[in-house]
């Protein structure tokens, strides 16, 4: 076994197909059985079910998947290290926005990477790579890697257009965004269904388009509440809504 076989397991566990692991990685899919029955024998045993719907790790399979994603990080990690270069960010599109422009403290040019990633693919990334910081909506407790540095609050509300109809424009719908984690979404649907709302909910996915979108009068949405000052918003909601974030450490 070498390294390059674990970087291609971790793309036939990720992808679910051997057919699209190789094109991910740009191998002839017959390489990539090759090297995925040379793992099998190696473990005298079978790392992936087959079927028509493609492939599914065993038990054994998902430990080695684990063991594979903490060895690449760490390898990662150490290359860097080794380099001298800055350590990598990890955090999601609504955080970096709010930081750059609301957290005097935070300065993005000390890092070497800033990697933007979804709320919901927070966790997973932090398996495949190691970062010097992560700053996410999402309890990373379970993760021995990372420490936590501090709880924050991001304060949210309920924004519609500035030009647009006053009050709660009635005819638009409720704007949330597609990743099923977002702290927005689940504070809207929550919100929501506690109010037994009629109003219709349209899902997008991307916090810019949501942003225009309101802006257009074409839908109201929860957002940051800064964003009153620097676009043509305006809230539609008196009580503030504090979201809570975590600020993360990579474990030295």
């Amino acid at each position: 076994m070498n390294l390059n076989d674990l970087e291609i397991f971790e793309a036939i566990i990720e992808t679910g197909s051997l057919n699209k692991a190789a094109k991910a990685l740009g191998y002839a899919q017959s390489n990539i059985s090759a090297r995925l029955k040379s793992l099998e024998h190696e473990f005298h045993t079978t790392l992936v079910e087959r079927s028509a719907k493609g492939v599914e790790p065993t038990k054994i399979g998902k430990r080695l998947y684990r063991a594979s994603l903490r060895i690449t990080a760490e390898l990662d990690d150490v290359k860097r290290e080794a380099a001298g270069a800055p350590g990598d960010l990890l955090i999601t599109e609504t955080l970096l926005h709010y930081m750059m422009t609301n957290v005097p403290s935070f300065h993005p040019e000390s890092y070497g990477t800033i990697v933007v990633r979804r709320q919901s693919d927070i966790v997973p990334e932090t398996r495949r790579h190691q970062y010097k910081s992560v700053v996410a909506f999402v309890d990373m407790g379970e993760l021995d890697n990372y420490r936590l540095i501090c709880n924050e609050t991001l304060e949210a509300a309920y924004l519609a257009a500035k030009d647009g109809l006053e009050g709660f424009p009635g005819d638009v719908p409720l704007l949330i965004n597609h990743d099923k984690e977002c702290a927005f979404r689940k504070r809207s649907l929550r919100d929501h269904m506690a109010t037994h709302n009629s109003r219709r909910l349209m899902e997008v996915d991307s916090l810019e388009t949501i942003v225009t979108m309101v802006e257009q009068d074409k839908g109201i949405a929860l957002l940051p509440s800064y964003l009153t000052a620097q676009r043509k918003l305006r809230k539609i909601s008196t009580e503030p809504i504090r979201l809570p974030y975590r600020v993360y450490s990579e474990v030295e």
